[in-house]
């Protein structure tokens, strides 16, 4: 098995890691070619892959797709691992892909609690897959041991990578919640009313809301929301701390753009993500913010 990992951060290592145990041999690619030695062009490697993944950011997906589409082989399969919305068009992960990639190639999402740490070091993850071809998903069981990735299939496309942005915004408050001081009770009731907001959200969007309680909402936001090595864990609690936020987050990408797919629904709806939008977009004090909440 012919495998190509574009994007050589932490998620990348961690992919690599696990295709390469069962065998596969692995290519990567970055922008950054001073991360890989001897880095082969994609006009090289791409035609080879029999499957692709994009460990790379929702914001790059689009571009990275208009660059390798000519050259994918019939056959081969192209999956992402990113949680997002594009900012100008509104479009989850799993809805760029289907306006990308050429009619009949297999692609897919995965999403779960899948932090790059613990699979390099031994410990596991979940995920759940989503795609344009069910049967993707016993390819990709086959490539990946399921010691490493236990891998749950989905035919709630949409559902699904959209359960990944709303567990990065959610994730977020967790982190608010670790600045402003709360303890584990509160925060339990945080990731209860966090479930009961997404499960709205993604019936309002025509999705499943079961979703929300499976590896890509519920099982994601216990492990990213608790977790030192959660990038959108660290930025809520970064920015109460020194009012700082980093730009990178994939959750505070997302709010706006969350906010404007909304649209006329009442923002007031959904308690911790109006609380959130005070917070980190109005810069409201978040001690007094999540005080109200409850």
């Amino acid at each position: 098995m012919e495998v190509l990992i574009i994007g050589a951060g932490r998620i990348g290592q961690a992919f690599k890691y696990m295709c390469e145990k069962t065998g596969a041999h692995v290519s990567f690619f970055d922008v950054d070619a001073t991360k890989i030695p001897d880095m082969l062009p994609l006009a090289e490697t791409v035609p080879a892959a029999d499957v692709i993944f994009l460990c790379v950011q929702s914001f790059a997906i689009r571009g990275v797709l208009a660059e390798i589409t000519p050259l994918i082989k019939p056959g081969a399969l192209i999956v992402s691992v990113a949680k997002g919305i594009e900012r100008d068009t509104l479009k989850t992960v799993d809805q760029v892909m289907a306006e990308c990639v050429k009619p009949g190639q297999g692609w897919g999402v995965i999403i779960g609690p899948m932090l790059a740490e613990e699979i390099l070091e031994g410990k596991g993850s979940a995920g759940v897959y989503v795609g344009n071809d069910v049967g993707s998903c016993t390819r990709l069981q086959s490539l990946i041991s399921p010691h490493d990735l236990t891998l749950e299939c989905s035919n709630d496309t949409h559902g699904v990578a959209l359960a990944g942005v709303l567990k990065n915004i959610y994730a977020l408050a967790l982190g608010v919640a670790d600045g402003v001081g709360w303890g584990a009770n509160r925060k339990g009731w945080l990731v209860t009313q966090a479930i009961r907001e997404m499960r709205e959200i993604l019936a309002l969007r025509g999705a499943d809301p079961r979703t929300a309680d499976g590896p890509a909402g519920l099982g994601d936001l216990v492990a990213t929301g608790s977790s030192p090595h959660s990038r959108n864990r660290t930025t809520g609690e970064t920015l109460v701390k020194t009012g700082e936020i980093n730009p990178l987050s994939e959750g505070y990408i997302s709010l706006t753009s969350l906010a404007k797919m909304l649209g006329d629904t009442p923002r007031e709806k959904f308690i911790i993500f109006s609380a959130l939008y005070k917070i980190v977009i109005d810069h409201k004090d978040a001690t007094e913010i999540f005080r109200a909440m409850v």
